[in-house]
């Protein structure tokens, strides 16, 4: 994949709010700039990068402007009074939308993000205009219908870049009634491993994204599985505060009930 697409003038959009806090979020881990962009160019000929956040309301990402700026100087940042993340995902889609019609010379458009909201690009860019589209996606972020309307897709992980091209247009499901027993193992394994952390806590939503991403077994299976071990109060939901002091409703196994 790289081979091929190594000599193409490209253009890459990196939401660096989805990066950042996807590897923050899930796995208490920083972004790699220097390691990223050494992956980054080996996909094709970089014409430009951009990238976007809300850098003036968000001290969390604004630390790390000076890191970003060895990589570019196209860091547009995306203020927001009301502080909605999909305003950061409608200037990106601008920006893409301007390129399309400025510069047809352009080969192939990269998308560092795992939110679905861009699926509907990608598929114009790859069906309508013959571009190649890549994707970079912080493991358990990316979307079904945004892994399908690209030409290939690199996984994100704390240890480094994993190629997921072959799972473009695949979803591995397993039996739920047959398999519940290993989803539920898969689940309680996360949780306890999880829960005495001091600087993560295990929710819901980054439970079953971590769950599904790490044993390639579907989102719907996971959290089915895991609303489950809630009724039956085998997991217990409680509001927690994190180290940076932002209120989550954390998941932790229940000690009165056998496992």
């Amino acid at each position: 994949m790289s081979d091929q697409n190594s000599a193409l003038r490209t253009v890459v959009f990196v939401d660096y709010e989805s990066w950042f806090y996807g590897l923050h979020n899930q796995f208490n881990a920083e972004t790699d700039v220097t390691g990223w962009f050494k992956n980054l160019k080996t996909k094709g000929l970089i014409d430009d990068i951009y990238i976007f956040g809300d850098f003036e309301n968000n001290k969390m990402i604004a630390q790390d402007r000076l890191k970003l700026r060895t990589l570019t100087s196209n860091i547009i940042d995306c203020a927001n009074l009301e502080s909605k993340k999909d305003y950061t995902d409608f200037i990106i889609l601008d920006r893409i939308y301007q390129t399309v019609i400025r510069n047809d010379l352009i080969q192939q458009y990269i998308i560092f993000s795992g939110d679905g909201h861009f699926s509907n690009v990608a598929a114009f860019l790859k069906n309508f205009k013959d571009k190649v589209v890549g994707i970079y996606a912080v493991a358990g972020t990316l979307s079904t219908q945004l892994r399908n309307s690209a030409s290939w897709v690199e996984i994100v992980y704390p240890t480094g870049i994993k190629d997921e091209t072959s799972q473009v247009n695949k979803q591995i499901d397993i039996n739920v009634e047959k398999d519940e027993n290993y989803c539920r193992d898969l689940i309680i394994n996360y949780i306890r491993e999880n829960e005495v952390s001091p600087t993560f806590i295990p929710t819901f939503t980054n439970t079953v994204a971590n769950v599904s991403a790490n044993n390639n077994v579907s989102k719907d299976t996971i959290a089915n599985t895991l609303k489950k071990l809630i009724e039956e109060e085998i997991v217990l939901q409680r509001l927690q505060k994190t180290y940076c002091g932002k209120i989550l409703k954390g998941l932790s196994l229940n000690k009165h009930v056998s496992i």
